[in-house]
Protein backbone atom coordinates (compact mmCIF):
# COMPACT_ATOMS: atom_id res chain seq x y z
CA UNK A 1 0.00 0.00 0.00
CA UNK A 2 1.36 3.43 -0.96
CA UNK A 3 2.28 5.74 1.91
CA UNK A 4 0.34 8.99 2.18
CA UNK A 5 2.50 11.94 1.16
CA UNK A 6 2.54 15.00 3.41
CA UNK A 7 3.02 18.28 1.54
CA UNK A 8 5.05 20.55 3.85
CA UNK A 9 3.84 24.14 4.24
CA UNK A 10 5.89 25.30 7.24
CA UNK A 11 9.18 24.82 9.08
CA UNK A 12 8.02 22.12 11.49
CA UNK A 13 6.11 20.25 8.84
CA UNK A 14 9.09 20.46 6.48
CA UNK A 15 11.41 18.99 9.09
CA UNK A 16 8.94 16.30 10.14
CA UNK A 17 8.40 15.34 6.51
CA UNK A 18 12.08 15.40 5.64
CA UNK A 19 12.94 13.31 8.71
CA UNK A 20 10.28 10.86 7.62
CA UNK A 21 11.80 10.73 4.12
CA UNK A 22 15.45 10.77 5.35
CA UNK A 23 16.06 14.06 3.54
CA UNK A 24 18.08 17.03 4.81
CA UNK A 25 16.43 20.43 4.54
CA UNK A 26 17.76 23.88 5.51
CA UNK A 27 15.50 26.85 6.09
CA UNK A 28 16.68 30.42 5.59
CA UNK A 29 16.25 32.63 8.67
CA UNK A 30 13.62 35.38 8.51
CA UNK A 31 14.50 39.02 7.99
CA UNK A 32 14.60 41.38 10.93
CA UNK A 33 16.20 41.08 14.36
CA UNK A 34 13.26 40.87 16.75
CA UNK A 35 13.71 38.41 19.59
CA UNK A 36 10.96 36.29 21.05
CA UNK A 37 11.39 34.24 24.24
CA UNK A 38 10.06 30.68 24.45
CA UNK A 39 9.29 29.46 27.97
CA UNK A 40 8.81 25.69 28.30
CA UNK A 41 7.43 24.69 31.69
CA UNK A 42 7.92 20.99 32.25
CA UNK A 43 8.06 18.17 34.78
CA UNK A 44 8.19 14.40 34.36
CA UNK A 45 5.85 13.96 37.33
CA UNK A 46 2.34 15.17 38.28
CA UNK A 47 1.42 17.60 41.06
CA UNK A 48 4.54 19.74 40.88
CA UNK A 49 2.84 23.15 40.60
CA UNK A 50 3.73 23.34 36.92
CA UNK A 51 0.42 24.70 35.59
CA UNK A 52 0.20 27.17 38.47
CA UNK A 53 3.63 28.42 37.41
CA UNK A 54 2.42 28.63 33.78
CA UNK A 55 -0.55 30.79 34.83
CA UNK A 56 1.75 33.06 36.81
CA UNK A 57 4.20 33.40 33.92
CA UNK A 58 1.47 34.06 31.33
CA UNK A 59 0.16 36.89 33.49
CA UNK A 60 3.65 38.27 34.05
CA UNK A 61 4.26 38.35 30.29
CA UNK A 62 1.05 40.35 29.86
CA UNK A 63 2.19 43.15 32.17
CA UNK A 64 2.38 46.58 30.56
CA UNK A 65 0.57 45.41 27.45
CA UNK A 66 2.97 42.56 26.65
CA UNK A 67 1.87 39.92 24.16
CA UNK A 68 1.89 36.21 24.99
CA UNK A 69 0.72 33.01 23.32
CA UNK A 70 0.37 29.86 25.42
CA UNK A 71 0.06 26.16 24.60
CA UNK A 72 -1.47 23.61 26.96
CA UNK A 73 -0.10 20.06 26.58
CA UNK A 74 -2.13 18.46 29.36
CA UNK A 75 -4.64 16.23 27.50
CA UNK A 76 -7.74 15.49 29.53
CA UNK A 77 -7.29 18.43 31.91
CA UNK A 78 -6.19 21.52 29.98
CA UNK A 79 -6.26 23.64 33.13
CA UNK A 80 -4.18 26.44 31.61
CA UNK A 81 -6.53 26.67 28.61
CA UNK A 82 -9.52 26.81 30.95
CA UNK A 83 -7.99 29.54 33.12
CA UNK A 84 -6.46 31.63 30.29
CA UNK A 85 -8.67 30.83 27.28
CA UNK A 86 -8.03 34.05 25.35
CA UNK A 87 -4.31 33.35 24.90
CA UNK A 88 -4.04 29.54 25.22
CA UNK A 89 -4.37 26.82 22.60
CA UNK A 90 -5.00 23.19 23.54
CA UNK A 91 -2.28 21.04 22.02
CA UNK A 92 -1.87 17.34 21.36
CA UNK A 93 1.12 15.48 19.94
CA UNK A 94 -0.70 12.41 18.64
CA UNK A 95 -0.57 13.31 14.92
CA UNK A 96 1.71 15.23 12.56
CA UNK A 97 -0.81 18.10 12.08
CA UNK A 98 -1.06 18.40 15.90
CA UNK A 99 2.72 18.55 16.18
CA UNK A 100 2.98 21.19 13.45
CA UNK A 101 0.24 23.28 15.10
CA UNK A 102 2.39 23.37 18.24
CA UNK A 103 5.97 23.64 17.00
CA UNK A 104 5.43 25.94 14.04
CA UNK A 105 4.34 29.05 16.03
CA UNK A 106 7.22 28.57 18.46
CA UNK A 107 9.83 29.52 15.86
CA UNK A 108 7.89 32.50 14.49
CA UNK A 109 9.83 35.57 15.63
CA UNK A 110 6.79 37.84 15.98
CA UNK A 111 7.55 39.70 19.21
CA UNK A 112 5.11 37.52 21.16
CA UNK A 113 6.34 35.55 24.17
CA UNK A 114 5.48 31.84 24.00
CA UNK A 115 4.61 29.76 27.08
CA UNK A 116 4.34 25.97 26.73
CA UNK A 117 2.84 23.99 29.63
CA UNK A 118 4.10 20.44 29.07
CA UNK A 119 2.07 17.84 30.97
CA UNK A 120 3.93 14.93 32.54
CA UNK A 121 2.25 12.51 30.12
CA UNK A 122 3.63 14.58 27.21
CA UNK A 123 7.09 15.13 28.71
CA UNK A 124 9.11 12.49 26.82
CA UNK A 125 7.20 12.93 23.56
CA UNK A 126 7.58 16.72 23.56
CA UNK A 127 11.34 16.73 24.07
CA UNK A 128 11.88 13.83 21.66
CA UNK A 129 9.98 15.70 18.94
CA UNK A 130 11.66 19.00 19.83
CA UNK A 131 15.05 17.38 19.32
CA UNK A 132 13.97 15.66 16.10
CA UNK A 133 12.52 18.82 14.59
CA UNK A 134 15.42 20.92 15.84
CA UNK A 135 13.17 23.57 17.34
CA UNK A 136 15.79 24.57 19.93
CA UNK A 137 18.52 24.99 17.31
CA UNK A 138 16.12 26.82 15.00
CA UNK A 139 15.08 29.22 17.76
CA UNK A 140 18.68 30.10 18.59
CA UNK A 141 19.52 30.46 14.89
CA UNK A 142 16.72 33.01 14.68
CA UNK A 143 18.29 34.77 17.68
CA UNK A 144 15.84 34.30 20.50
CA UNK A 145 16.13 32.31 23.69
CA UNK A 146 14.56 29.01 24.68
CA UNK A 147 14.07 28.80 28.46
CA UNK A 148 13.12 25.48 30.04
CA UNK A 149 11.60 26.02 33.49
CA UNK A 150 11.92 22.66 35.23
CA UNK A 151 9.64 22.14 38.25
CA UNK A 152 11.97 20.90 40.99
CA UNK A 153 11.17 18.24 43.58
CA UNK A 154 13.02 16.68 46.49
CA UNK A 155 13.65 13.58 44.40
CA UNK A 156 17.02 12.35 43.04
CA UNK A 157 15.18 10.79 40.08
CA UNK A 158 13.61 14.13 39.12
CA UNK A 159 16.98 15.85 39.57
CA UNK A 160 18.53 13.25 37.26
CA UNK A 161 15.90 14.10 34.61
CA UNK A 162 16.83 17.77 35.04
CA UNK A 163 20.49 16.94 34.34
CA UNK A 164 19.51 14.90 31.29
CA UNK A 165 17.51 17.81 29.86
CA UNK A 166 20.47 20.15 30.42
CA UNK A 167 22.80 17.80 28.54
CA UNK A 168 20.36 17.08 25.69
CA UNK A 169 19.54 20.74 25.03
CA UNK A 170 22.74 22.64 25.70
CA UNK A 171 21.56 25.62 23.62
CA UNK A 172 18.58 26.18 25.93
CA UNK A 173 18.58 27.92 29.30
CA UNK A 174 17.46 25.25 31.80
CA UNK A 175 16.29 26.67 35.13
CA UNK A 176 15.10 24.71 38.15
CA UNK A 177 11.99 26.27 39.73
CA UNK A 178 11.93 25.98 43.50
CA UNK A 179 8.28 26.36 44.47
CA UNK A 180 8.18 26.58 48.26
CA UNK A 181 4.57 25.38 48.23
CA UNK A 182 5.71 22.10 46.63
CA UNK A 183 9.03 21.64 48.41
CA UNK A 184 7.58 22.27 51.91
CA UNK A 185 10.75 23.78 53.27
CA UNK A 186 13.12 21.10 51.94
CA UNK A 187 16.43 22.38 50.61
CA UNK A 188 17.05 20.82 47.19
CA UNK A 189 19.47 23.33 45.67
CA UNK A 190 22.38 20.88 45.72
CA UNK A 191 20.33 18.49 43.55
CA UNK A 192 19.84 21.10 40.81
CA UNK A 193 23.29 22.30 39.83
CA UNK A 194 23.98 24.99 37.27
CA UNK A 195 27.03 26.59 35.65
CA UNK A 196 25.62 29.84 34.21
CA UNK A 197 24.19 32.80 36.12
CA UNK A 198 21.09 32.70 33.91
CA UNK A 199 20.40 29.14 35.15
CA UNK A 200 20.29 30.06 38.83
CA UNK A 201 17.17 28.42 40.34
CA UNK A 202 13.99 30.50 40.27
CA UNK A 203 12.44 30.83 43.72
CA UNK A 204 8.63 30.99 43.97
CA UNK A 205 7.57 32.11 47.47
CA UNK A 206 5.21 30.10 49.63
CA UNK A 207 1.59 30.99 48.98
CA UNK A 208 -0.21 30.99 52.35
CA UNK A 209 -2.90 28.33 52.62
CA UNK A 210 -5.62 30.92 53.26
CA UNK A 211 -4.84 32.57 49.91
CA UNK A 212 -4.84 29.45 47.71
CA UNK A 213 -8.59 29.56 47.13
CA UNK A 214 -8.39 33.12 45.78
CA UNK A 215 -5.24 32.58 43.73
CA UNK A 216 -6.69 29.39 42.25
CA UNK A 217 -9.76 31.05 40.74
CA UNK A 218 -9.63 30.38 37.02
CA UNK A 219 -11.09 33.78 36.07
CA UNK A 220 -8.66 35.84 38.14
CA UNK A 221 -5.36 36.99 36.61
CA UNK A 222 -2.36 37.62 38.84
CA UNK A 223 -1.92 40.94 37.06
CA UNK A 224 -5.12 42.07 38.80
CA UNK A 225 -3.62 41.16 42.17
CA UNK A 226 -0.33 42.90 41.29
CA UNK A 227 -2.07 46.12 40.27
CA UNK A 228 -4.31 46.44 43.32
CA UNK A 229 -5.69 44.50 46.24
CA UNK A 230 -8.74 42.48 45.06
CA UNK A 231 -11.99 43.92 46.40
CA UNK A 232 -13.71 40.51 46.66
CA UNK A 233 -11.12 39.27 49.18
CA UNK A 234 -11.07 40.22 52.90
CA UNK A 235 -8.82 43.26 53.34
CA UNK A 236 -5.96 41.61 55.21
CA UNK A 237 -5.75 38.66 52.83
CA UNK A 238 -6.16 40.94 49.81
CA UNK A 239 -3.04 42.93 50.71
CA UNK A 240 -1.18 39.71 51.52
CA UNK A 241 -2.12 38.25 48.13
CA UNK A 242 -0.98 41.41 46.37
CA UNK A 243 2.33 41.33 48.25
CA UNK A 244 2.86 37.66 47.32
CA UNK A 245 2.15 38.36 43.63
CA UNK A 246 4.59 41.27 43.59
CA UNK A 247 7.25 39.08 45.18
CA UNK A 248 6.70 36.33 42.58
CA UNK A 249 6.88 38.83 39.72
CA UNK A 250 10.11 40.27 41.16
CA UNK A 251 11.58 36.75 40.90
CA UNK A 252 10.75 36.76 37.18
CA UNK A 253 12.26 40.22 36.75
CA UNK A 254 15.46 39.12 38.47
CA UNK A 255 15.64 36.14 36.13
CA UNK A 256 15.28 38.47 33.13
CA UNK A 257 18.18 40.56 34.46
CA UNK A 258 20.34 37.44 34.87
CA UNK A 259 19.48 36.40 31.32
CA UNK A 260 20.38 39.85 30.02
CA UNK A 261 23.68 39.79 31.91
CA UNK A 262 24.42 36.32 30.53
CA UNK A 263 23.90 37.58 26.97
CA UNK A 264 26.11 40.61 27.63
CA UNK A 265 28.93 38.47 29.01
CA UNK A 266 28.69 36.10 26.04
CA UNK A 267 28.85 39.08 23.69
CA UNK A 268 31.95 40.45 25.45
CA UNK A 269 33.65 37.06 25.29
CA UNK A 270 32.89 36.83 21.60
Amino acid sequence: MERERIVPTSHSETVLTSAHDNALVTIAPPSGNRRTPIFIIASPRPRTGKTFLARLLVDYCRLDGGKVEAFDLNPGAYELAVSRPSVTARSDLSTTPDQVALFDPLVVNDGTAKVVDVGYTSFERFFALGGEIGVFNEARRREFEVVILFAAEASPVTAMMYDQIRRRFALAIVVAVLNEGILNGRNVRELYRYTRAAEMPLQIPLLPLALKAYAGRTDEAFTHFEAKAPAAVPMGQAFELRAWTKQAFVAFREFELRLLLDKLQASLRA
